[in-house]
């Protein structure tokens, strides 16, 4: 019986001979070409990449990284339609990995994005969670995608689903109060509930504060609208910058111009190396015809703002000269652009009039959801 089994091991062998040896011949014709084309990609020599990677998978079909690889190189080029087709075409295969079709799934999802076809990129978004339900960019781009399309539904099936994955909360928070935020211009009842969800997700959560207080001001409760700003002053005193305008709105609604003052003064001996702050308060001195108060904090905030120090001294010299008009241009243009710079979209640049959470033209977060609890822990 072992005789018999080894004759039949041995003719087994000589019969898939020839098939290992063109598969070995294949990968070492293949490697070449694939590695020089990744150089080649690395070095921005997009037309020998594209080149060197379609021999990769003329050789070598079932090479997915190298189709990949080729379709981005193509819309890098300029061809995107081409560069598509190619990602297309390799996802009608049925014999790709978990990991490639997840890695193909994303691909094609960037090349809808890129293009703007939303319906192909949620759908494909969609099964990239469906495949790993922990993914955070694909979560942030269909919620994306369901604010600029306005499926609501969409976005609460979405919400829902994220929000039962406890190590989530933070980030998933920052969704709720997003999506409460889209909702307030015609729901507040609803809007509310998403702000409250957000608050019992993360308790030190900044974006459901600040866009509840909003909703609070629509509603004309202008003294509920300050109590809320003000739990965020508690919670993150160095993110006063948030509701300061929207704070000094409210009480001067209010007809009460003392008490912003005496907040942001026990502010600022909380965060004394706030420029911004400083600032703030220096205004209000100047509306209550305080000028001695604000040119005294003003010179001792510009004393820690090395970066201004040349423009600070430009305006110094047109005060002593009494080119007044020059100096106060000066100080305008300094406000302007450091406004700009703080509130400008790192993803698609445009400048914002206020502080955000999530850009109003892309709807992509400014930056990594900030939580004051997960900040105080």
């Amino acid at each position: 019986m072992s005789i018999l089994l080894i004759v039949l091991l041995l003719v087994l062998v000589v019969a898939l001979y020839p098939v290992i040896r063109d598969l070995i011949r294949t990968r070492k014709a293949t490697a070449p070409s694939y590695v020089e084309g990744l150089q080649h990609l690395l070095d921005g020599r997009l037309p020998e990449a594209i080149e060197r990677l379609k021999e990769t998978v003329a050789r070598d079909t079932t090479n997915v990284d190298a189709y990949i690889r080729l379709g981005a190189a193509f819309i890098k080029q300029g061809e995107v339609e081409r560069g598509i087709k190619v990602h297309e075409a390799l996802a009608l295969r049925h014999n790709l990995s978990p990991a490639d079709e997840l890695k193909l799934d994303r691909t094609l999802a960037s090349d809808y994005l890129l293009t703007d076809r939303r319906l192909k990129a949620m759908a494909v978004l969609e099964e990239i969670l469906r495949l790993d339900p922990a993914n955070r960019w694909a979560v942030n781009e269909l919620f994306r995608l369901c604010l600029k399309t306005e499926s609501w539904d969409k976005c609460r099936a979405l919400l829902k689903n994220v929000a039962r994955r406890p190590s989530d909360h933070v980030e998933t928070a920052g969704l709720f109060a997003e999506f409460g935020r889209v909702l307030s211009r015609t729901d507040r009842e609803e809007a509310d509930y998403w702000f409250k969800e957000a608050t019992r997700l993360d308790p030190g959560s900044l974006a459901a504060r600040l866009y509840y207080g909003d909703s609070q001001i629509a509603a004309g409760e202008t003294e509920a609208a300050i109590r809320t700003w003000t739990e965020i002053i508690s919670l993150a005193p160095g993110e006063n910058y948030l509701v300061r305008r929207r704070l000094e709105s409210a009480y001067y609604d209010l007809g009460r111009y003392d008490e912003i003052a005496k907040l942001y003064e026990q502010l600022l001996r909380k965060v004394p190396e706030d420029s911004g702050l400083a600032l703030a308060l220096a205004g209000i001195y100047q509306k209550k015809q305080d000028l001695r108060a604000a040119v005294e904090l003003l010179r001792r905030s510009a004393d820690d703002t090395q970066n201004s120090l040349s423009q600070l001294s430009l305006v110094d010299l047109h005060l002593q000269n009494g080119n007044t008009d020059a100096a106060q241009r000066l100080v305008s243009g300094m406000i302007d652009m450091a406004q700009a710079a703080k509130y400008r979209c790192p993803h698609c640049g445009s400048v914002q009039p206020e502080p955000f959470f999530r850009c109003a033209s892309c709807l992509r977060p400014a930056k990594p959801a900030r939580s004051a609890a997960a900040d105080a822990r």
